[in-house]
């Protein structure tokens, strides 16, 4: 690319990327540890390092899956109950964001 690391470096602090990925872009893409043996991955990427003490994203832990439908669950209680005129949008959903909250689905 003209002007190189020197030109992204000079610029200040990291903006939104607008333009298109080019040839030699790098891309720091947090995925689960079995992402290098996707054979969608192998083709798209030619490259793969683990990040030292890096977290991957949280999925597949039955605990994370009881959130999910815990979740979806609320969201189905608030259309329905305000469907059904037992209670304010409002006050169902901040009662909702409060049961997320105490179970730790939102952190």
């Amino acid at each position: 690319r003209p002007g190189g690391c020197k030109e992204l470096l000079s610029a200040g602090p990291p903006t939104e990327f607008t333009g298109p990925l080019q040839v030699g872009d790098i891309l720091l893409v947090e995925a689960f540890l079995e992402f290098p043996d996707h054979l969608q991955a192998e083709r798209d990427f030619s490259f793969f390092a683990a990040v030292p003490a890096s977290m991957p994203p949280r999925h597949g832990r039955r605990v994370d899956t009881q959130r999910g439908w815990l979740a979806l669950l609320l969201l189905v209680g608030i259309i329905v109950l305000s469907a059904l005129k037992v209670a304010d949008l409002l006050f169902l959903a901040l009662a909702a964001v409060g049961v997320c909250l105490v179970t730790n689905v939102l952190h």
